[in-house]
């Protein structure tokens, strides 16, 4: 498993207070100096247990990394592409099997310059693989004990 994303000097380019869940968008310079835009979903007004964090446009395979904080023992992940597929608004293309929940600490707000900065542990990774088609996804995030969060992707075609 690689080392934990600190989103060090990112700057904060939108705050959407939507319902059902907030959203934080910063850019942040990797180490190779490269400008990375993160789409950061916040808990829920009425619960907060389970949290995910992804990039949001991701290449065929490239691993997503998801750092997940819930209060349950343990949770699994469902990817859902987004589109019409007859009757239906997704459609089911991979499936985890349950991961165990570590412990994460809680994260920090700078009030000085708007900035969160979670320190979270990487909790599983997901590869992206040829079989799921550029598009919008959904990444369904279910507790042990019934939680649902749901963490938006985009996977692109690096060579279109």
């Amino acid at each position: 498993m690689s080392a934990p994303v600190v989103l060090k000097d990112a700057v904060v380019t939108e705050f959407l207070w939507i319902n059902p869940h907030p959203l934080i968008k910063a850019d942040f310079k990797n180490e190779k100096g490269e400008t990375e835009h993160w789409t950061m979903e916040m808990g829920s007004t009425v619960s907060a247990q389970l949290i995910g964090w992804t990039r949001t446009t991701l290449n065929f395979g490239d691993v997503v990394t998801l750092y997940v904080r819930t209060t349950a023992p343990s949770f699994s992940v469902a990817a859902y592409r987004m589109g019409y597929y007859g009757g239906h608004y997704g459609r089911l293309v991979w499936t985890s099997d349950s991961v165990a929940a570590i412990e994460q600490p809680n994260s920090t707000f700078d009030l000085k310059t708007a900035m969160v900065q979670a320190n979270w542990l990487p909790t599983t990774q997901i590869t992206i693989g040829t079989d799921w088609l550029p598009g919008d996804y959904l990444l369904k995030l279910t507790s042990s004990e019934n939680h649902q969060y749901y963490v938006p992707l985009t996977v692109r075609d690096a060579s279109t």
